[in-house]
This record gives C-alpha cells, sequence and structure tokens, in this order.
C-alpha cells in the first residue's frame, strides 16, 4: 500500500504561501488534506509529515509548521512523522508538536539512527513518541558521515535493554534513486 502524507517538509521546500498563511490557516489545510483529500482530490492522506527542520536550526515558519501538524493531528488522530537534522532537533520538534496538542503516542521522531547520542534518543522515547531507525545502511549524507549499522545496532541494544523496543521503528528513507 502506498500512503499519502499531508503537510510540509522543511523550509527551503514550502511553497510561497505557507509563509504567509497563520497557523491556524496551515492547521485547517493539513487537516483537509486528512480527512477530505489532497489537492483537490478525494485521496485522503494517511499520515502528516515529513515536517521537518532546516540544517541546523529550526525557522520561525519551520515552528508555525510544526505546531500546526500538531493542531491537526489532534483534530485527525493521524500520525506525524518528522526530519531530524541528522537527529539533532528531536525534543525540540516534540515541544513544538505538543505546542499545538499533539499526543506523542502518535509522533515518530525520524532519523535518530544518524546520531549515536543516546541520551537524545532517551529523551524522546521517555515522552511516549517513536524514534526512527531510518536511513539503515546510508552511513555517507549529504551534510557529513551518519553511523555505521554497527553504531545503530549498539544504540538499538541500548533501547532495548531500556524497555523501548515497541518505540522503535526500523525501515530506510528512500528519498534519492542513488538509495
Amino acid at each position: 500500500n502506498i500512503v499519502a502524507s499531508a503537510g510540509y517538509y522543511f523550509e527551503r521546500f514550502f511553497p510561497d504561501y505557507v509563509r504567509e498563511l497563520t497557523e491556524a490557516q496551515l492547521t485547517e489545510r493539513i487537516t483537509r488534506e486528512v480527512e477530505e483529500g489532497v489537492d483537490g482530490t478525494d485521496v485522503r492522506a494517511g499520515t502528516i509529515g515529513e515536517t521537518g527542520n532546516s540544517n541546523g536550526e529550526i525557522t520561525a515558519v519551520e515552528q508555525k509548521v510544526f505546531r500546526a501538524a500538531g493542531r491537526s493531528q489532534r483534530q485527525t488522530g493521524a500520525c506525524v512523522i518528522t526530519h531530524t537534522d541528522v537527529g539533532r532537533f528531536g525534543t525540540d520538534q516534540l515541544d513544538l508538536l505538543e505546542a499545538g496538542g499533539a499526543d506523542p503516542a502518535r509522533v515518530l521522531i525520524g532519523h535518530m539512527d544518524c546520531t549515536s547520542d543516546t541520551d537524545a534518543q532517551m529523551a524522546v522515547v521517555k515522552r511516549g513518541a517513536f524514534i526512527g531507525f531510518d536511513r539503515i545502511s546510508l552511513v555517507q549524507g549529504i551534510f557529513g558521515l551518519y553511523q555505521t549499522d554497527e553504531a545503530r545496532v549498539n544504540s538499538i541494544v541500548r533501547l532495548v535493554e531500556r524497555g523501548y523496543a515497541r518505540q522503535i521503528i526500523l525501515s530506510h528513507d528512500l528519498a534519492r534513486k542513488s538509495r
């Protein structure tokens, strides 16, 4: 099955109108994509995301989009999937989603396998959110080195030993033909 997604990626890829709309208007658009259909079709989105942040920061407009995604998630029950900056800003993303009313149990913070920072990973799962180990086999990204698969396995083992096995999602981020 292919699941359509609602919402917006990160600022570099936002349509111009995202900067202009209020948080409430963005919430309405995202919610409509989930409940009615995407781009005027009857194809309803099954998830919100990949909602993300820029390299090295979460810009003001991205913060607005995160809160709107959180509000829409609360209204629709759809899960939110995020794009972190190689595993950084996961708790900041969760803060913004929760500020919009999101339920962390319906949130997947993505790309958390790009960091070996177990504390950063633990900070997300302790709040009830899922973490994505979703770049398995990718050791080189456009912004530098990711983790080796051995480091990913070590992180997974540490998380499982601490009781968080059910909050780890394994997948692969197939965003380019080269992958």
